[in-house]
């Protein structure tokens, strides 16, 4: 029993990586499977890392690239696209990201879109949030296609889930049409009471920035 436990002992020691040997070394080639670091006179073999400031291991570059690196920056050198942070290796070069790579990369929710810095995805593409969305509206992590029940202006609507084919707005909701009022009315961009000049008595909550309103008891007075 006591030979087994030795024997047990010795099997988990051999598995074990082996320990830096921190030997001093003047070159790279003292250093077999290590690097050589640290002032003249000074260095020491130590184990390959991503931050020793060298391309070594399995790194495409300097401390980049490879299985076990983080991705490369634009330039730097490269074997294959996922060296790259990029996503794209050209002639063992990597790419510079944009928006139009044709690779879903920086903050982009989805290939070339989303994400802030690029423009906002269409219907059906990934997202992380509504403003990701060209139409506003993210559900479950895919941009949704414009309805007139998702609290967003957007497709034909002239308002928040009104006008433009869904059902009509309220007095002060945006309008183009009288169609797109519930009163019928679309008066200076806003639903309302249809007023002749001079525009004395609309009833209604809505404004415009060319003509100014004051309220008052007996109700609306415009001054021009």
């Amino acid at each position: 029993m006591k030979h087994r436990v030795v024997i047990a002992a010795l099997l988990i020691a051999a598995c074990r990586p082996a320990a830096p040997t921190l030997a001093p070394c003047s070159n790279a080639q003292q250093c077999p499977g290590e690097v050589c670091l640290g002032t003249l006179g000074a260095a020491l073999c130590r184990p390959l890392t991503c931050a020793d400031g060298r391309a070594n291991g399995f790194e495409t570059d300097v401390d980049c690239g490879g299985p076990h690196c983080p991705a490369c920056a634009a330039q730097k050198v490269c074997l294959a696209d996922g060296d790259c942070a990029s996503g794209q290796c050209t002639v063992n070069h990597c790419d510079a990201v944009s928006c139009s790579d044709g690779v879903q990369n920086q903050r982009e929710t989805d290939v070339d879109c989303g994400g802030g810095s690029c423009p906002r995805c269409p219907a059906g593409l990934r997202c992380g949030l509504s403003a990701d969305c060209a139409d506003g509206a993210c559900v479950g992590g895919v941009c949704a296609a414009p309805s007139c029940t998702d609290n967003q202006r957007n497709g034909l609507e002239t308002d928040v889930d009104c006008g433009g084919g869904c059902a009509p707005c309220g007095p002060g909701g945006q309008c183009v049409v009288n169609a797109d009022c519930g009163s019928g009315a679309c008066v200076d961009g806003h639903c309302g009471d249809l007023c002749g000049p001079p525009l004395l008595a609309c009833s209604g909550a809505w404004a415009t920035a060319s003509i100014r309103r004051a309220s008052s008891s007996s109700g609306d007075t415009f001054k021009p």
